[in-house]
């Protein structure tokens, strides 16, 4: 038994260290809109600009693949105008928890292009709406109130979780560039009706690899 374990534990070690470990991290900026149908065709959807940062680990998995796990400050939300002014804002502060398989496209001595995609998982933990104007869609008064994410009162779900896409340029001293889509697939609408409420978000950021 002692023998298995030294056995074990030195390849575990050997393991260790061959595999290649990166840390990065990145920051940006999120445009962000939901598809939350329960409001009057007056209002119209817009982006709602915030800003999102990462942090990330990645393993080498070999054949230019990578496994990329990361811990994210996700700013989402949602803004209503009407008559090409704003009436309400919703904006919402997540926690996520993304996993991408990554592959790097070698473009010579200066870099690689890269691409992933994976699932992630959210906690909401903040949000705010700002309401401007009387008759907003489904946002209560005229002014501010905080977000509840649980409770039978609740605005919205505490959990979300969805899928990934990332493109990007990585440079071989670390500094990259990347877009990214986040599709929201969980339904975060408080109530069972037909209404549903899902997370779309484009990000645009810059970060660096070591």
């Amino acid at each position: 038994m002692k023998n298995f374990l030294i056995a074990a534990l030195a390849m575990f070690a050997s393991s260790a260290a061959v595999a290649q470990v990166s840390y990065g991290i990145k920051t940006g900026v999120n445009l962000t809109k939901t598809n939350y149908e329960d409001f009057s065709s007056d209002f119209k959807q817009k982006n709602y600009l915030s800003y999102f940062i990462t942090g990330y680990a990645e393993f080498g998995l070999g054949g230019n693949f990578g496994l990329q796990p990361g811990v994210s400050l996700q700013g989402k939300g949602d803004k209503y105008t009407k008559d090409g002014e704003t009436v309400a804002t919703w904006d919402v502060m997540s926690i996520e928890v993304p996993v991408n398989l990554m592959y790097y496209i070698p473009t010579g001595e200066s870099g690689s292009v890269f691409i992933g995609a994976g699932p992630y998982v959210g906690f909401n933990i903040a949000g705010k709406t700002k309401v401007e104007a009387i008759g907003a869609p489904d946002f209560g008064t005229v002014g501010e109130s905080d977000l509840k994410f649980s409770g039978d009162d609740r605005d919205q779900k505490l959990i979300d979780a969805g899928a990934n896409f990332l493109l990007g340029y990585k440079l071989r001293n670390g500094f990259l560039i990347n877009a990214e889509y986040g599709l929201g697939i969980a339904d975060l609408h408080p109530r069972e009706k037909n209404d549903h409420l899902h997370n779309y978000t484009i990000r645009f950021g810059i970060g660096y690899q070591f």
